[in-house]
């Protein structure tokens, strides 16, 4: 289990926490750790202020030609299927590059989660509700989440996709678009979703815990 914490980059092996001090080649990464992720083949990914690192058979290396933002503040990390690192910001989106990060929208708002869709799209939830990239088009979904926005995806069967927003958990098909509440009795901030191998899904709140759904209950 690894950790991105204000100490710097933790891994957890059922036992104990320990510090990582990231080193490419023989140098040590002197840079905080801003975002981690899992990249497409299951590797650790890793984003300091400019440099796009991948941890592969116990090494560090750079993934991306290292350079800053030219703007904001990193705060997501994600990689596509097809390979495509995106860095959401505080008020933009940038797609990572070998030459470098490429700003595909500013004005966002904060960017809290994304996921990549069957045919490859990514969306991307922020406090401006929904972007979504394909094929290097940038658009907007408007989902009427309003200026709260969306704080949490997370794609599930079918065509499901669990939404957490500022106002609660919803369900919604990708392709209706329709979303509705999933927990009538919640209608707080939702900061995390994930499901496990039982099939519950577990919601991390702003203000009221962790809760378990499990069988509409």
């Amino acid at each position: 289990l690894w950790l991105r914490t204000s100490a710097g980059l933790v891994r957890f092996d059922g036992v104990r926490f320990v510090p990582v001090f990231p080193r490419v080649g023989d140098k040590l990464v002197e840079e905080r750790v801003k975002a981690i992720a899992q990249g497409a083949d299951g590797d650790l990914l890793v984003r300091s202020t400019s440099r796009t690192l991948v941890y592969r058979d116990g090494v560090f290396r750079d993934y991306r030609t290292p350079a800053p933002l030219p703007d904001g503040d990193i705060r997501v990390l994600f990689e596509s299927k097809g390979h495509e690192v995106f860095v959401g910001a505080d008020d933009q989106l940038y797609l990572i590059e070998n030459s470098g990060p490429k700003m595909l929208r500013r004005g966002t708002g904060w960017v809290f989660s994304m996921l990549e869709n069957a045919d490859g799209s990514v969306w991307i939830g922020g406090s401006s509700d929904v972007t979504t990239y394909h094929r290097g088009r940038v658009e907007t979904l408007n989902l009427g989440f309003g200026k709260d926005g969306v704080t949490a995806l997370l794609p599930d069967a079918g065509e499901r996709v669990w939404v957490g927003t500022a106002e609660g958990l919803y369900q919604m098909d990708r392709r209706r678009l329709a979303a509705r509440r999933a927990v009538r009795a919640f209608s707080g901030v939702v900061n995390a979703i994930i499901k496990d191998r039982a099939g519950s899904l577990w919601v991390a709140t702003d203000a009221a815990g962790v809760m378990r759904l499990a069988g509409g209950q």
